[in-house]
């Protein structure tokens, strides 16, 4: 769910010359494919589904502009626990795949990109959300933008700690009414602007 509150106040430990090194080069010279996740296609012979191939860069980059519009105002406990989320569902798509030889019908194609870009699931990528506009043109001059350069490419590489108990899905403690999954479920985490659940059907 969205949190709709561009809170930058946070103050930003500092952080290598070299991690911002790297970071930097999202935005300026590193050249991104031409094409996201969802456009990739196995040209090999086998008729075994493959997971397709995406620039770990866009891979990170990705990650980071959903934590940061998913809940920026939770901090680095709230991106964080998003992130896991993200993490959690691309583990359950890449195990789906490899027994059913084909994509998760949810949670996409085995990549961090398809997961956030999937439709209906991380809100801040539909068409209209206010969240969109924004993810698109933050750069790492922002503050909590950068905190969530770094929770993406812990998650991405597989090092970042899981605090939600293995969650795939969260709605905002400020929503006014609880979507048809959430009835009678009790959440498994709190953290950041969100409930985490990881009993969803």
């Amino acid at each position: 769910m969205v949190d709709e509150t561009n809170d930058d106040s946070t103050e930003t430990t500092a952080t290598s010359g070299g991690l911002i090194s790297k970071i930097t080069g999202l935005f300026g010279g590193h050249q991104e494919p031409t094409s996201d996740a969802t456009d990739s296609t196995d040209t090999s012979d086998s008729d075994d589904f493959q997971i397709p191939y995406v620039d770990p860069h866009l891979e990170i980059k990705v990650v980071a502009q959903t934590v940061w519009a998913e809940d920026r105002s939770g901090g680095i406990p709230g991106m964080s626990a998003v992130a896991n989320v993200i993490g959690n569902r691309v583990a359950i798509a890449r195990k789906y795949i490899e027994d059913n030889n084909e994509p998760h019908p949810l949670y996409g194609n085995g990549t961090f990109t398809d997961c956030c870009k999937r439709p209906e699931q991380f809100s801040c990528w539909n068409n209209g959300d206010p969240n969109l506009p924004l993810l698109q043109t933050v750069t790492i001059s922002n503050p909590l933008f950068l905190q969530a350069m770094q929770i993406a490419s812990q998650e991405v590489t597989g090092v970042l700690l899981d605090e939600t108990k293995a969650a795939t899905h969260y709605i905002a403690k400020t929503i006014a009414h609880f979507p048809a999954w959430a009835k009678g479920l009790e959440p498994c985490a709190d953290i950041g602007g969100q409930w985490f659940y990881n009993n969803v059907p």
